[in-house]
C-alpha cells in the first residue's frame, strides 16, 4: 500500500507542478502565466495561443494547450482570461483562470500593478489504464478524480519601458480527490519570482535576459534562463535553460505590429534523454491595438520580453 500510495504521489506531484504554472519555454509569450499582475501591462491588447509537446516518442510524455487573452481596460485596469489543457501519463487536467490587475504611475519611468486570480480546476487520474505487477489490484481499479476545484492566487509587478521584476503566488489552494484523501502526499503551493531586461547593444539589436524562478513545496527548485534577441524589431532568436531538465534554441518572428509567431526546441539534459531527444513548442500572439497608436507609437511601453 505505501509503495502504491507513494508511486501516485509522485505523479500527482508532478501533476501539481503542471497545474500550479506551466512550464512553458518561450516565457516572453506567457507573462499573464506567470503572474495576474501582468493583465493590462502592456499598451494594447493580445489574444495568444501556446502549444508544446514534451519527450516526443516516450511513452506518456507532458502535451500542454494554452489559449490567454490580455486586456488593457481604461481607468489603468487590466483583465486577463486563460484556459489550458495538460497531459501527463494517465492525469488529465485543464483549469480556467481569471485575472484582475490595477496598475500606478509611480514616477515618469516606472509603473507599478497588484492583481488577483480567480481559478476553477479538475484533474482526473486514469489508474486503471496502468499496467500493474498485482492483477485486480483493489487500490488501482478507480480513477483519482478531483471534481471542480476552485482557488485564488495574487502577485505584484514593478516595471519600465527596459526592466521588470515580478513575484505572485499563482495558486493558493491545495489539491483534493473526492474519493481518496492525499493531502499528506500533495501539496501545490509555492510562489514563483522573475525579472528582465532589454538593452540596445547594436544599430537594430537588443539583448534581453531573463530568469523565471519557481518555488513549490515538496518539489525542486525549478530555474528558467533565457538570452534572447532581436534584430530590426522583426527576428527573435537565443537559447534557454531549464536547470536540471532541458537546454534549448527559441526563435520568433514578428510579422508588423499586430502578429508574432514564435517556435522552441529543446534536448533534456536529464537521463531521459536515453528515450527522447527532443520537444516542440509553438506559439501565435495576436496584438489589437488601440486606437491613436501601436506598438511603437512612441508612448511608454512594458519591455518587449512580454510584448
Amino acid at each position: 500500500m505505501k509503495r502504491i500510495l507513494t508511486l501516485i504521489a509522485i505523479s500527482c506531484t508532478v501533476i501539481a507542478q503542471a497545474q500550479f504554472n506551466p512550464n512553458f519555454r518561450q516565457n516572453r509569450f506567457n507573462a499573464l502565466l506567470l503572474n495576474p499582475a501582468q493583465a493590462g501591462a502592456n499598451e494594447y491588447s493580445e489574444v495568444t495561443l501556446l502549444g508544446t509537446q514534451s519527450w516526443v516518442q516516450f511513452d506518456g510524455a507532458p502535451r500542454s494547450l494554452t489559449a490567454s487573452g490580455n486586456f488593457n481596460l481604461k481607468h489603468n485596469l487590466g483583465f486577463g482570461v486563460t484556459g489550458h489543457i495538460d497531459q501527463l501519463g494517465p492525469t488529465r487536467s485543464s483549469r480556467l483562470t481569471g485575472d484582475m490587475a490595477y496598475h500606478l504611475k509611480l514616477n515618469e519611468s516606472w509603473k507599478a500593478s497588484i492583481g488577483l486570480r480567480a481559478m476553477i480546476s479538475s484533474i482526473y487520474v486514469d489508474l486503471p489504464s496502468l499496467t500493474t505487477t498485482v492483477a485486480d489490484d483493489p487500490y488501482m481499479s478507480q480513477a483519482l478524480v478531483s471534481g471542480t476545484l476552485f482557488d485564488v492566487g495574487f502577485g505584484g509587478l514593478v516595471y519600465s519601458d527596459k526592466y521588470y521584476f515580478g513575484v505572485s503566488m499563482p495558486r493558493l489552494a491545495q489539491i483534493k480527490f473526492m474519493n481518496v484523501d492525499m493531502q499528506q502526499y500533495v501539496d501545490r503551493r509555492g510562489f514563483i519570482a522573475y525579472g528582465g531586461a532589454s538593452f540596445d547593444i547594436a544599430d537594430r539589436m537588443e539583448f534581453r535576459p531573463s530568469l523565471v524562478g519557481r518555488y513549490i513545496t515538496s518539489y525542486p527548485f525549478l530555474l528558467d534562463v533565457n538570452a534572447m534577441f532581436t534584430y530590426d524589431e522583426k527576428y527573435d532568436f537565443g537559447i534557454n535553460y531549464q536547470l536540471l531538465n532541458s537546454v534549448g534554441l527559441v526563435l520568433g518572428y514578428n510579422l508588423g505590429d499586430q502578429l508574432s509567431m514564435g517556435y522552441a526546441y529543446s534536448i533534456p539534459t536529464t537521463t531521459i534523454n536515453r528515450v527522447s531527444f527532443q520537444s516542440h513548442e509553438i506559439v501565435l500572439k495576436f496584438r489589437i491595438l488601440n486606437q491613436g497608436g501601436g506598438a511603437r507609437s512612441g508612448r511608454s511601453q512594458s519591455p518587449r520580453f512580454f510584448n
